[in-house]
C-alpha cells in the first residue's frame, strides 16, 4: 500500500477509521462490552489491540490477509479510573477468543499489544500458533522511571494542550508526514492524563518477563524501526536471542511510532514470509529439497 504525504495522509486515515467502524460487531462477553471486527475465512489470524482510538493503523495489514485468512481484532478495554495490567489484557483477549470459538491462532500485534500478547502466551499457551511482535522488549528500564513521572506527576498537572505535543515526543517526528496522524489518533484519548496513567502507561512500567522468555515456545517473528524512541533495537535483538523459537528480527525505517502503517507494505511481506517458513507450504518445501 503506497500512502500519501500531509493532509492526504489523514484523508486515508479518516476513510481506514471508516472502515473499522463500518464492520465492528457489538458484543457483550460477561461484564466486558466491546466491540469484534471478524472478517474473511481460513486460518485465524487476531490483531491484538494496542489502545482504542488506534485500530485504523491496523487496516492495511488487515486488508491484505481478510483476502486469504480469517481476520478478527476488538475494541480493548480502557480505563481513567483504575489500573489495567497486562494479564488483564490477557484474560479479556481469552474472553473474545472464547466467545468466538475459536481455539489456536496467529497473533499479530504491537507496542503494547504485543506486551498483551506474550503474557496471554505465557499464560495460554496451547491458544498460540505463532506470533508476529512488532516494537516490544521483554523490560522497559529505561522508560520505567520517566513514565511514571510522566504519567502520575507531570501529566496530572497539564492541560491536553500541553500534554500531547509532549506525549508525541516519544510517538513521531515532527515534520514528518506521519505526525498528524499520530496527533489525529492519539488527541482521541481526552482527558489524555487519566488515559496515560492508568490505561497507557502502566503496562509498559509494570512488565517484565526476562526470566520467563525461554517459556515462550511457539514460532515468534520480530519487528522493529530502527530509530524507534521507545523501544531500541538491542532490546529486540535481546528478545531475538533468548527466544527458543524466533525466526528473525526484521526492521524498517521511519514511520513514527505507529509504524506499521505507512510501512504495511513491508510489515506484510515480513509477515508472509513468516508463515510461508512455519507452515512450510509446498513452495517452501521444493526449494528447501
Amino acid at each position: 500500500m503506497t500512502h500519501s504525504s500531509g493532509s492526504g495522509l489523514i484523508h486515508e486515515f479518516l476513510e481506514d477509521s471508516a472502515y473499522v467502524h463500518e464492520n465492528w460487531q457489538e458484543v457483550c462477553i460477561g461484564e466486558f462490552d466491546t466491540k469484534v471486527l471478524d472478517r474473511g475465512s481460513g486460518k485465524v489470524l487476531f490483531q491484538t489491540p494496542i489502545a482504542r482510538h488506534l485500530e485504523p493503523f491496523w487496516v492495511p495489514i488487515l486488508r491484505h490477509f481478510e483476502k486469504h485468512r480469517r481476520v478478527v481484532t476488538y475494541q480493548r478495554r480502557e480505563s481513567t479510573t483504575k489500573y489495567l495490567h497486562a494479564w488483564n489484557r490477557a484474560k479479556d483477549l481469552k474472553s473474545v477468543l472464547d466467545h468466538l470459538g475459536m481455539e489456536r491462532c496467529d497473533f499479530v500485534s504491537h507496542s503494547s499489544g504485543a506486551i498483551a500478547t506474550l503474557h496471554f502466551a505465557l499464560m495460554y499457551p496451547e491458544r498460540v500458533n505463532s506470533m508476529v511482535l512488532m516494537n516490544v522488549a521483554a523490560h522497559y528500564p529505561r522508560l520505567q522511571g520517566p513514565a511514571s513521572v510522566l504519567s502520575d506527576k507531570v501529566a496530572q498537572v497539564l492541560p491536553q494542550s500541553l500534554l500531547l505535543p509532549l506525549f508525541l515526543l516519544y510517538l513521531a517526528e515532527r515534520n514528518t508526514k506521519e505526525y498528524p496522524i499520530h496527533r489525529y489518533a492519539f488527541g482521541q484519548f481526552k482527558p489524555l492524563n487519566k488515559f496515560m496513567k492508568y490505561s497507557l502507561n502502566h503496562i509498559v512500567m509494570t512488565h517484565d518477563i526476562r526470566s520467563n522468555l525461554h517459556e515462550i515456545r511457539c514460532p515468534v517473528l520480530l519487528i522493529n524501526r530502527t530509530d524507534d524512541r521507545i523501544v531500541r533495537m538491542e532490546d529486540m535483538e535481546n528478545m531475538r536471542q533468548r527466544l527458543p523459537d524466533c525466526r528473525g528480527l526484521r526492521t524498517v525505517t521511519g514511520g513514527g511510532h505507529m509504524f506499521h502503517y505507512t510501512r504495511s507494505s513491508e510489515i506484510i511481506e515480513f509477515m508472509e514470509m513468516f508463515y510461508d517458513q512455519i507452515t512450510q507450504r509446498p513452495t517452501v518445501a521444493k526449494e528447501e529439497r
